[in-house]
């Protein structure tokens, strides 16, 4: 959890405040990724977008467990990944869903957060716990955005409003929309992202 520092002009009384959550999603390389400390800390003191007051981050964990074995063991870490991302036969990802509510109410029941203004973000592997957030339409959740965002498998999700399967993503985005802002940001020669999985 990362939280703005006390206003240098009164720092000694406390302040009732109502801040904004925000979720970070890792990469790949985990939730101790130098990355996403930076982005962390550079969200909490952002002053133009969340004023003085700031906003209170949470780096969630979406692969690893209480002792982080998926990060040192790779073996794990792909057995682990498979568990989560891949759709079941209904099409649906019920352990990422899990993970992904549980970092919503981990932020949402931080001392000082507004649990009605919730936000995500999420990098490379960190796509597909947004993706999920969008067809969960979490109503706290007002806004979310991926970068350089993996989705594969994708295709073989069910669609948000039934069992159907989709042939992409767009029908899940669309849907998702109406409660929710997503921006997804991908270059157009990212080589780890085909076409097909945008």
């Amino acid at each position: 959890i990362y939280r703005p520092s006390p206003p240098s002009n009164n720092a000694s009384s406390p302040v009732k405040r109502s801040l904004p959550g925000i979720v970070l999603f890792h990469t790949g390389a985990g939730p101790q990724d130098i990355f996403l400390r930076w982005k962390a800390d550079s969200l909490v003191n952002e002053r133009e977008v969340f004023g003085d007051e700031g906003c209170v981050v949470l780096i969630a964990d979406i692969i690893g467990d209480a002792s982080g074995w998926a990060w040192h063991d790779r073996e794990k870490y792909e057995a682990v990944r498979k568990s989560i991302l891949v759709p079941d036969a209904n099409g649906e990802r019920k352990k990422l869903t899990g993970r992904v509510q549980a970092a919503i109410d981990a932020i949402a029941s931080q001392p000082g957060v507004d649990a009605e203004r919730i936000g995500a973000m999420g990098f490379c592997l960190g796509g597909h716990p947004i993706l999920e957030l969008a067809r969960m339409k979490h109503p706290s959740v007002g806004a979310m955005a991926t970068f350089h965002g993996v989705f594969d498998g994708v295709r073989k999700l069910s669609s948000v409003e039934g069992g159907n399967s989709v042939e992409g993503m767009d029908d899940v985005v669309s849907a998702a929309a109406s409660k929710c802002n997503v921006l997804v940001c991908t270059g157009e020669e990212d080589p780890f992202i085909p076409v097909e999985d945008l």
